[in-house]
């Protein structure tokens, strides 16, 4: 592998220190942790991928094969009609698609108040917030069970339905801080202006903040999606009705009861929960780079 020292400008080694043996040295150890860590990663997707492309028989061949002898394209269609995953992918879209709405929505008006608005008692709030962020999730599991169970004031049952989901994804006090953050940044200038032509608080939220951070919301909204799309534990606590079912409460159930599903069957309905999570970060990686390295492009 050849690299161009002279042209090489940017990364955590100075050009002048990658001239040396020592900086080279450096570098090339560096690379190959990253290489390692990147097949740790990926070992286990290919490994999936290749064994829900064998039959059984060879799944169980001794010596294993390291690919497939024959590929049956037919196989993708035959598991995707026999398991019905159309009705749980659309279940997880809906899912996700929610709690997207919802977090940005909620999470983004928090942190704007946070930011731009700053009541009394922000101190106060921003303690709060921090708290939460230490709370175990194992320590609220009960109590949110129960609240669900039975609404508190109103006492309404949100089981079977994906409202509970979408509260808790519009509750994520990491997105609020991230929010805050990035409207930090946005010039004064902007929102000044936008007073005096009278705009309003929500309005200046709306037209001004929030299409100026959508590199950020780009990211929280792909993050939310492959965070919910694997979501299980609450969904399978709270969803009765497995016409309900997403995609990861499914794939347990089909562990579970068996339903007459042979073993490359199953690992080919594994393969079917990881593509749109590959897909949306295959045509998203550019806006998510752009949102992650975002800091403060529109300050003034």
């Amino acid at each position: 592998m050849h690299i161009d020292w002279e042209r090489k400008k940017s990364g955590a080694l100075l050009p002048v220190e990658l001239k040396n043996i020592r900086g080279k040295l450096i570098y090339f150890t560096i690379l190959v942790i990253v290489l390692i860590i990147a097949l740790i990663c990926l070992v286990p997707v290919l490994w999936l991928v290749i064994t829900s492309m064998k039959d059984v028989k060879e799944i169980y061949q001794v010596p294993p094969t390291l690919l497939p002898k024959h590929i049956d394209l037919m196989k993708f269609k035959r598991v995707w009609d026999k398991m019905s995953f159309f009705k749980y992918y659309k279940n997880s879209f809906i899912l996700c698609a929610g709690a997207i709405l919802a977090d940005i929505a909620i999470s983004g008006l928090a942190g704007y108040v946070l930011s731009r608005l700053r009541p009394h008692g922000i101190r106060a709030v921003h303690t709060a917030i921090f708290l939460t962020m230490l709370i175990p999730g194992t320590v609220s599991l009960v109590p949110l069970f129960k609240t669900f169970l039975d609404m508190p004031i109103i006492h309404v049952s949100l089981v079977d339905t994906y409202i509970p989901m979408w509260l808790m994804a519009c509750a994520n006090c990491f997105n609020i801080l991230i929010f805050k953050s990035t409207f930090d940044s946005v010039s004064k200038e902007f929102i000044e202006a936008a007073q005096i032509d009278g705009c309003s608080n929500f309005g200046i939220f709306l037209r001004i903040v929030m299409p100026l951070s959508l590199p950020v919301i780009m990211v929280i909204a792909i993050l939310d999606f492959t965070g919910v799309w694997g979501e299980f534990l609450y969904p399978y606590l709270l969803l009765q009705n497995k016409d309900l079912y997403p995609v990861a409460v499914k794939i347990y159930d089909l562990k579970v009861s068996g339903g007459g599903i042979l073993l490359d069957e199953y690992m080919m309905a594994l393969f079917f929960t990881i593509i749109p999570p590959v897909i949306l970060f295959i045509v998203f990686q550019k806006q998510m780079m752009n949102g992650v390295s975002f800091s403060g492009g529109v300050k003034g």
